[in-house]
């Protein structure tokens, strides 16, 4: 038996319709703070130039933290994490979790949720690490 020409089309409508059925039941996880928070902060959710900029800042000092690093370890001949490396990856991460809750996106915002805690834990051994050393 031949297919009917139509049946192609019509699994391929079906399979279109579970796309959007899909498309619709993840679309309030990824996209959660806005309907709770959007008619108090609209400014916050409004995309502009100012967004991305601040964005590609975050990602940029988040990026240039392995070049600091890898830069230092080169230069001493061993591995070395410099102090600037954990500044960067501080800073880098807040700014990223900032733009994260921004676009709304609870991937984003999970992937960079906690690493401004490790990251400031990471400053707060520094410098007291550095304290010990200049009391000695």
């Amino acid at each position: 038996m031949k297919p009917h020409p139509g049946g192609a089309g019509k699994k391929r409508a079906c399979q279109k319709s579970e796309a959007r059925r899909l498309y619709r039941m993840i679309l309030p996880v990824l996209g959660f703070l806005e309907p709770y928070l959007g008619h108090y902060a609209a400014w916050y959710y409004a995309d502009s130039l100012w967004w991305t900029a601040f964005g590609l800042l975050g990602n940029i000092m988040f990026s240039v933290r392995f070049i600091v690093q890898w830069y230092a370890s080169e230069k001493s001949k061993k591995l070395v994490i410099p102090p600037l490396f954990w500044y960067l990856s501080f800073w880098g991460s807040i700014i990223n979790l900032i733009y994260g809750f921004h676009i709304d996106k609870l991937p984003v915002i999970l992937g960079y949720f906690f690493l401004p805690f490790i990251n400031g834990r990471n400053l707060v051994l520094l410098w007291r690490g550095n304290q010990q050393k200049s009391q000695s």
